[in-house]
This record gives C-alpha cells, sequence and structure tokens, in this order.
C-alpha cells in the first residue's frame, strides 16, 4: 500500500505539470485538481504518472 506522503508528493507533482502544460497560476492548478478527486484517484490507484494524469484533468476541465 502506498503511502500518504507518497500521494501528497504526487499530487504536488500534478499540480506543477498542470501550471505548465495550461500556464496557469499554482492556486488555479490546485483548483482543478480539487475539482477532480474521482480522476485523481483513479490515476493514483492506476499508478498513472504525474505528467500524465495532469494531461487527463487537462481535459477534462475543458469539457465544463
Amino acid at each position: 500500500m502506498k503511502k500518504e506522503e507518497e500521494y501528497s508528493e504526487w499530487e504536488g507533482n500534478v499540480v506543477y505539470e498542470l501550471e505548465k502544460l495550461m500556464d496557469i497560476t499554482t492556486s488555479d492548478a490546485q483548483g482543478i485538481v480539487e475539482a477532480q478527486p474521482f480522476k485523481m484517484q483513479q490515476s493514483w490507484g492506476k499508478d498513472i504518472n504525474a505528467k500524465i494524469t495532469a494531461k487527463i484533468l487537462e481535459k477534462e476541465s475543458m469539457k465544463h
């Protein structure tokens, strides 16, 4: 089982990748992450890296 610290680090990396990918602020990237708890848990559970997860969240955020 993965540790909570590892999840926090991974989540921070997702935020960072979203910032770069979408050219947005940290707080905007955090908002996107917080708005997609299911996609975050799904990616974490499937061991999807932060860069790919950021792309998934970007795609999801464009649907709304």
